[in-house]
């Protein structure tokens, strides 16, 4: 089993003059018998990896600035590091092109009780990105005495990261940005909305997930996040 020892210290704070709702939290988890999935060159197996720690701090902020306008963000600081000994499988970089951090253990098989496999050491290495945060604007603005439109923008910040399957692979910083607009009635009968909204505004690429392909020595597999879309809605309460 996996065991986990947790801390939490935060706050919550409201500034009625202001209009202003704050949340903060520091944070630290200590992690032992920490379950992985470990990749092996040619599938991948769970078990038992050492230990790990995160740490950290994050908070978020709603500001009603007027009536009509209104402001969110959040922030999240992370340290997160394996911090005992953590064996997997090496990588392309070290089977194939020289790279260093790849050495032998021994394992046994009944063919060849003398057989061996390159591994190499996860300790102290880092996957998750140092930081995330996220900036919203929303504003309300009245059409006719009848209808408004409700306009959001939503933008997310994220700090370079590694997979934790192969910290060789980097995911860069990235920026994303959604936009959208509903119209919806003011009287009379407001049971119904109509919006529009577009998502990933940049088309910006990048990975969600990757990973080296099973058995393709060299290949890697990604699956990649969703490229700029948009989306109409119409909503009608019954």
């Amino acid at each position: 089993p996996e065991t986990v020892i947790g801390y939490e210290l935060g706050g919550k704070a409201r500034l009625p003059a202001q209009r202003i709702n704050a949340n903060f939290a520091f944070f630290r988890q200590d992690f032992k018998d920490l379950q992985l999935s470990i990749f092996t060159g040619n599938g991948f197996f769970l078990t038992n990896a050492g230990a790990s720690r995160s740490q950290g701090f994050e908070a978020d902020v709603a500001w009603q600035v007027t009536e009509r306008f209104r402001l969110t963000s959040a922030v999240t600081l992370l340290d997160a590091k394996f911090t005992e000994r953590v064996l997997a499988a090496c990588n392309i970089g070290q089977l194939n092109f020289g790279q260093a951090g790849c050495f032998n253990i021994a394992a046994p098989t009944t063919a060849n009780p003398a057989a061996t496999r390159p591994v190499q050491d996860f300790n102290g290495k880092r996957s998750a990105a140092k930081y995330s945060a996220t900036l919203g604007a929303a504003y309300i603005q009245p059409l006719s005495d009848d209808f408004e439109v409700v306009l959001r923008a939503d933008a997310q910040f994220r700090a370079k990261g590694q997979f934790a399957l192969d910290p060789t692979i980097t995911q860069p910083a990235y920026q994303l940005l959604d936009l959208g607009a509903t119209l919806r009635p003011t009287g009379g009968d407001r049971r119904w909305t109509l919006g529009v909204s577009v998502s990933n505004v940049f088309d910006k690429e990048r990975y969600f997930f990757e990973f080296e392909a099973p058995a393709q020595t060299g290949t890697r597999i990604g699956f990649v996040a969703p490229p700029r879309r948009a989306v109409f809605k119409f909503t009608y309460d019954f």
